[in-house]
């Protein structure tokens, strides 16, 4: 005799309810995983463009700061005081000097500086009479070049100015109108 198998017809082949949950526990698992790995990832590429902008910023503002370290002290052209203006007074403060909240008098700071210098390309110009008080005017000689109507003709309103001398004295002020 020959054995043979017999199958049942009633018996259908596949996966238990109990495999199948068990699978897709397992497919989440690993999932879950795989995701953890990658949220990280993320955050990174989000704050990319925050970290490039900040670089750049601080790219600007050091070359900013270089170029006025650079300049400081860079004097008059023209007019008894030719030379740098370190020959007069300190061209770097340490503490903030000008129209914007200026610190007080006898202040020094280690997180500020202010910068003095006269870049070539702006009015440079002697006085003709000792000022006679700070805020008061300025009466100045005419300058070489410039028609006789308009004799402070580099000079314009809004403009910062050093007016300063040989003893060292010296202030900055804002220039609010010209008279001729």
């Amino acid at each position: 005799m020959i054995p043979v198998q017999v199958r049942r017809a009633n018996r259908v082949e596949g996966f238990t309810f109990v495999e199948l949950v068990t699978a897709l526990a397992i497919m989440m698992t690993v999932t879950a995983a795989i995701f953890s790995l990658m949220n990280p990832a993320h955050g990174v590429f989000k704050r990319q463009p925050r970290l490039s902008e900040m670089q750049q910023r601080l790219r600007v503002s050091v070359d900013t700061l270089y170029k006025d370290l650079v300049m400081a002290g860079a004097g008059v052209e023209t007019g008894s005081t030719v030379g740098s203006l370190g020959s007069y007074f300190a061209p770097v403060l340490p503490f903030r000097r000008g129209p914007m909240a200026p610190d007080p008098p006898g202040t020094f700071r280690h997180d500020a500086i202010s910068i003095l210098y006269v870049p070539s390309s702006s009015s440079q110009g002697t006085t003709s009479l000792a000022m006679a008080a700070p805020d008061g005017d300025v009466p100045m000689n005419s300058q070489v070049g410039c028609p006789v109507a308009e004799p402070l003709c580099r000079f314009k309103v809004g403009t910062t100015a050093v007016v300063f001398d040989a003893s060292g004295a010296h202030d900055t002020f804002r220039i609010t109108g010209i008279v001729n």
